[in-house]
């Protein structure tokens, strides 16, 4: 059986573990995560409405979905798919996030299926989703055209898949790298590998090669006056990608 998923890199996979009593610290080791949550789920919203607006009427937007979130830490992100009225499965190859994520879920009173491992064995078990999510993941693995190619294992037909990264740029390498982990430290030193970042080109180049079509791209830009991150078209920093999948190649 091919192994694809996260293509595990045990040192990434160690040093979040040791940063398992940081993910609900909205100020701790994971911030970042945090404040560009509520701009990855106007992004999540956008796509599953085809790029529109979904109408704030609704409560339950993402009801009748079944979503799995590949990576998910101790849960910030899954977290609010949950409360818009989607299924969720969040798996992390962490055991120690996701027993932060599982104590956390139960608190805040959610139903969440959280699992410790890889995505292997949902391939092997042939479960399907109609969103996969990898969210500030793909810069975290060995190899990232392996890592799409196990994704797509996960995807319905005319299923969705949803990464947000980041883009290997100068910018990025001076806040992400420089001023982020050496400057200011509000993240660990060594949290990203600048070289592992991929830019929106070469990230739609991976998904075409394994049946996506790409449906839009967005930037996450930071603005100061309103301290909140919107969606742009400034991909030089964080971005959002969503494409639909397709069995066969030729789109």
């Amino acid at each position: 059986m091919e192994e694809y998923i996260l293509n595990s890199d045990e040192e990434e996979i160690k040093r979040f573990s040791k940063l398992s009593g940081e993910w609900w610290k909205e100020n701790g080791a994971f911030a970042p995560l945090h404040r560009i949550t509520p701009i990855r789920i106007e992004f999540i919203l956008k796509a599953v409405n085809d790029g529109q607006e979904y109408s704030t009427d609704e409560e339950r937007p993402l009801k009748n979905l079944n979503i799995i979130d590949v990576g998910c830490g101790g849960g910030i992100l899954s977290e609010p798919l949950k409360r818009l009225g989607a299924s969720i499965t969040g798996i992390d190859a962490s055991e120690t996030a996701i027993q932060s994520a599982r104590l956390h879920s139960r608190k805040s009173n959610l139903e969440i299926n959280y699992l410790v491992g890889t995505i292997d064995s949902l391939i092997e078990q042939k479960k399907l989703y109609d969103l996969v999510i990898a969210s500030e993941v793909i810069e975290h693995v060995q190899d990232p055209n392996d890592f799409i190619k196990g994704l797509k294992k996960l995807v319905l037909p005319k299923g969705k898949i949803i990464l947000t990264t980041l883009s290997r740029s100068l910018k990025s390498f001076l806040i992400a790298k420089v001023a982020a982990e050496y400057l200011t430290k509000i993240i660990p030193v060594g949290t990203h590998e600048w070289k592992k970042f991929l830019n929106p080109q070469e990230l739609e180049t991976l998904l075409a090669s394994d049946g996506f079509r790409v449906d839009f791209i967005k930037g996450m830009t930071y603005k100061i006056k309103s301290d909140r991150f919107v969606l742009s078209d400034d991909l030089s920093m964080n971005y959002a990608i969503a494409a639909t999948y397709f069995e066969s190649t030729t789109i």
